[in-house]
């Protein structure tokens, strides 16, 4: 082969190449009002978005920032000329620092839209001490005592708030008992220990069985208020007399009432004792009560009336009032075990003040 066609065979060679140009990380800049031109430090979320604000009101609203801001920090180098930003690094993302924030600075306080968005802001908010910034937090956790009362509780048990607990504990009564019974979970359990747990649970069972015990035991009831049940000579009688409470309230008597009224008891009396804390359905109750009254005059014109008043004006007081008992013996036991029995963080403070 001529070296003229081995020249022509030849690979070409490959022209060198330039080295890869780095490029810096563009972070995201936040929201108004932290893209401050006056800021002068930087916390970066784990989302890699940007927060300028002020050293000042930081440390105004956490002894963790205050004390932070004395050690030195990683420098963000800007164009020249320009001021170069100390850059504090945060395991929270933007929407939960965003929220923090917000509490810290003066403007109004960001109302939160879920449970699980405020645990995770007071939690970050009891990691960096911001202890009169977390007050307002809590309030908000009102605003789930009916939809969450469970994992308001357990929230509460983790960072040992005792007022809110317990009215979280009273709300966690319109919960079936049966939910807990059958593998229902709230991820927030995890936070509390077994003997909280439990101690929930007990008092669960103390309130049903307070809450039935007016429907099991009438001397309390008074006789001679004119209820339908006690009047009605046409309806077929209960086989067993209720013991109830002359006018004056000085004597018993046995008096018979309407086989339909005690029908009625039994329904109530099944849902108080799976939600002690439930507001009761008159509606819901009164539809099957009403189909058996309908074929009496007397009770067909009344029972509806007379129904509705005793759920409302005269059982339920009875049952909130026994329920109160409840609270003020068994709350108590239970706040300790709180206290005593708090999450981790506190129980390691406990041990260590202990050891001291």
């Amino acid at each position: 082969m001529s070296a003229n066609a081995i020249e022509a065979t030849r690979i070409p060679a490959t022209p060198p190449q330039a080295p890869p140009t780095y490029l810096p990380p563009q972070y995201q800049q936040a929201q108004p009002p932290f893209d401050a031109d006056d800021a002068d430090i930087i916390l970066r979320t784990s989302d890699e978005v940007d927060f300028h604000v002020h050293k000042v009101v930081l440390s105004l609203a956490s002894r963790f920032f205050k004390s932070m801001f004395q050690l030195p920090q990683q420098r963000l180098s800007l164009e020249a000329g320009v001021i170069e930003l100390d850059v504090v690094p945060t395991v929270e993302e933007s929407g939960v620092l965003d929220q923090l924030l917000r509490f810290c600075y003066p403007c109004a306080d960001p109302l939160i839209a879920t449970l699980d968005e405020l645990h995770a802001v007071i939690e970050a908010m009891e990691k960096y001490q911001m202890h009169d910034v977390v007050a307002r937090a809590q309030s908000q956790l009102k605003a789930f005592l009916e939809s969450d009362p469970v994992a308001v509780f357990a929230i509460c048990c983790r960072f040992g708030w005792e007022d809110m607990a317990k009215r979280a504990a009273r709300s966690a009564l319109a919960v079936p008992l049966s939910n807990f019974q059958t593998g229902w979970t709230v991820k927030e359990l995890r936070y509390v220990t077994g003997e909280q747990h439990q101690a929930l649970l007990c008092y669960h069972s103390q309130c049903s069985a307070a809450a039935t015990a007016p429907l099991f035991d009438f001397r309390w009831l008074n006789s001679d208020s004119g209820w339908v049940w006690f009047t009605c000579q046409s309806c077929l009688p209960h086989p067993s007399p209720l013991v109830v409470t002359t006018r004056l309230g000085y004597a018993r008597e046995a008096r018979y009432v309407r086989r339909w009224f005690m029908d009625l008891v039994e329904r109530v009396r099944a849902v108080l004792n799976d939600c002690p804390g439930v507001r009761l359905d008159p509606l819901a109750l009164l539809t099957p009560v009403l189909k058996q009254t309908c074929g009496c005059p007397n009770c067909r014109e009344s029972a509806f009336e007379h129904i509705f008043k005793f759920l409302n004006e005269t059982l339920m007081p009875r049952i909130n009032q026994e329920l109160g008992k409840v609270c003020a013996i068994y709350i108590s036991s239970l706040l300790i075990l709180i206290l005593v029995l708090g999450s981790p963080e506190i129980a390691a403070l406990i041990t260590t003040d202990a050891s001291a």
